[in-house]
């Protein structure tokens, strides 16, 4: 949500995008709140369904898909939890 503040404050016109992968009850919960965020900021919402299969590597396998889904021209942002993941 703060790459989506940053890119409006910047002029940019932004389109964000929410992939609800299932794996939690209230997952449907977030893609509103993306929709609802992104309206009072100016901003377009997208939100997908794409669900994960089975297997070793949760984050990883999620992250494919959503690769798989999301257009090529895309910035993404990440929590301190997540870069502490991946270093």
């Amino acid at each position: 949500m703060a790459l989506l503040l940053l890119a409006v404050n910047a002029g940019l016109k932004v389109t964000a995008w929410h992939v609800d992968h299932g794996l939690r009850e209230t997952s449907s919960n977030e893609g509103k709140m993306v929709f609802e965020v992104a309206s009072d900021l100016g901003a377009k919402a997208n939100c997908l369904k794409a669900f994960i299969e089975d297997g070793p590597n949760l984050e990883a396998r999620a992250r494919d898909v959503r690769r798989d889904v999301l257009p090529p021209q895309i910035l993404t942002g990440h929590t301190a939890d997540d870069q502490a993941e991946t270093v």
